[in-house]
C-alpha cells in the first residue's frame, strides 16, 4: 500500500524543491536532479480518492452522570471565497469561535479536580 500511494501522489509535477538559508542555486539544482531525476514528470496512475466528502447529519446522545468533560465537533463544508454563503460562514465562525486548549481548557488538568 505504501509503494502503491507513492507510486500515485510522487511524481514531478506534484512536488516543490524548496532551499532557505544561505545556499547557492546551482548546488541546489544539482541535488535536486541527483536525488529526484529518476521521478516520473506526470502521474503515470489515476488517483484515487478524489471523491467529494459527504456529511450525513446525525446525533448522538450519551449521558454519563460522573462524566466531567464532554467534547463537540462541528463540522461544514464551508464554501470558497466566491461562493455567495463566504462572508455568511465567516460570521458563523465567529459565532463559534476557536478552541484552544490554553485558554478553553485549563481547568482539565487541575490536580484539585
Amino acid at each position: 500500500m505504501v509503494v502503491d500511494f507513492h507510486r500515485r501522489n510522487y511524481f514531478g509535477e506534484n512536488i516543490v524543491i524548496v532551499g532557505t538559508g544561505k545556499i547557492e542555486h546551482q548546488q541546489l539544482v544539482d541535488l535536486a536532479e541527483q536525488h529526484f531525476s529518476g521521478f516520473a514528470r506526470k502521474n503515470p496512475l489515476p488517483i484515487l480518492g478524489k471523491e467529494k466528502a459527504v456529511f450525513n447529519p446525525g446525533l448522538l446522545f450519551i449521558r454519563d452522570d460522573e462524566m466531567i468533560n464532554s467534547s463537540i465537533g462541528v463540522f461544514y463544508d464551508a464554501p470558497s471565497w466566491h461562493h455567495k454563503d463566504f462572508y455568511s460562514f465567516l460570521l458563523l465562525q465567529r459565532v463559534f469561535g476557536n478552541y484552544t486548549i490554553d485558554k478553553n481548557g485549563e481547568h482539565l488538568n487541575d490536580v484539585k479536580k
